[in-house]
């Protein structure tokens, strides 16, 4: 019996032999496994990359702005692409470009039609201006002529006085000669009243 105990138990650990060694392969198999995961991925997702809580790198790189604000439709540049002078990296989105546009050709409009209305009032009032200088000039001539007008009436009535006077001596004179008949008393007397009214 303790040889059919032996028999039947090199069987069982025969079978735990090869259960351990297949055990220790599947393992060792598994490690080999991993390990080429791990590999794999550390050759497609690390390698070449940095990767660090606080480090400074130190590269050659730029701040790039527009000149102009807006909503950007597409970005035709990807981070850490190499770019030149004058290359298009972004488009913006022209709605509100053409807005503007419209705004301000809106305003340049109002603003020509706004000329316009100015130039047509420059020309009315051109025209009443050149009226008024028209009147204002008739004006001056009829006053320049009333003023000659006066000018040789008042010439005319100096002659007259000048006439009337030169009569009126010559009438005073003869009254005051003897044996003309005058009164000589008269005139005097006419002569000292105006003088004292002068005086």
């Amino acid at each position: 019996m303790i040889e059919s105990n032996n028999r039947e138990d090199e069987p069982k650990s025969e079978a735990k032999k090869r259960f351990g060694r297949n055990k220790i392969a599947g393992l060792v198999l598994l490690a080999v496994i991993v390990a080429a995961g791990g590999i794999i991925y550390w050759w497609l997702f690390k390698y070449n990359r940095v990767s660090t809580d606080d480090a400074y790198a130190r590269a050659d790189s730029a701040q790039v702005s527009s000149r102009v604000p807006g909503t950007i439709q597409r970005v035709l540049v990807d981070n850490d692409d190499f770019v030149s002078a004058g290359q298009t990296l972004v488009d913006f989105d022209p709605a509100l470009y053409k807005a503007s546009v419209q705004q301000a050709q809106a305003r340049l409009a109002q603003a020509e039609a706004d000329v316009g209305a100015k130039e047509a009032s420059i020309s009315q009032t051109d025209l009443q201006t050149a009226a008024q200088i028209e009147a204002a000039e008739a004006a001056l001539k009829a006053a320049h002529d009333k003023r000659m007008a006066t000018k040789h009436q008042l010439s005319e009535l100096d002659s007259q006085r000048a006439a009337a006077l030169a009569e009126f001596t010559l009438a005073e004179t003869d009254e005051s000669r003897p044996g003309r008949g005058g009164c000589p008393d008269i005139f005097g007397k006419r002569n000292a009243e105006k003088h004292q009214a002068g005086n």
